[in-house]
């Protein structure tokens, strides 16, 4: 079982290294951010270059070097962007809040 402490932002992530540092600030625990995630989303999505991201459809934007297969469902909000290397896979994408809300980022 985990303990409390070994579950804080600090002891998880290295937010030096992730798009997501500002969504993380101010919080303690990483599902303290899980109502701010769609909009964070689409802010991330709307200042995102258009010559490296395609928006496919409404609050969905897609790296230009991603793979994505045809079996795939994507929906909004979405920002997937492209593997830094064959040994960082895309995080699974996962509902949250009972919502189809997704987020694909890469690991570290």
């Amino acid at each position: 079982m985990i303990k409390m402490e070994q579950a804080t932002i600090a002891k998880l992530y290295t937010l030096e290294e992730t798009i997501a540092k500002d969504l993380f600030e101010g919080f303690t625990y990483p599902w303290e951010a899980l109502p701010l995630i769609r909009d964070f989303i689409i802010r991330l999505g709307r200042s995102l270059p258009e010559d490296k991201y395609e928006q496919v459809k409404e609050n969905v934007w897609i790296a230009k070097t991603a793979t994505v297969f045809p079996s795939a469902y994507i929906n909004q909000p979405l920002s997937m962007r492209r593997r830094r290397s064959a040994s960082a896979p895309l995080s699974a994408a996962v509902p949250l809040s009972g919502k189809k809300l997704w987020w694909a980022i890469p690991q570290n």
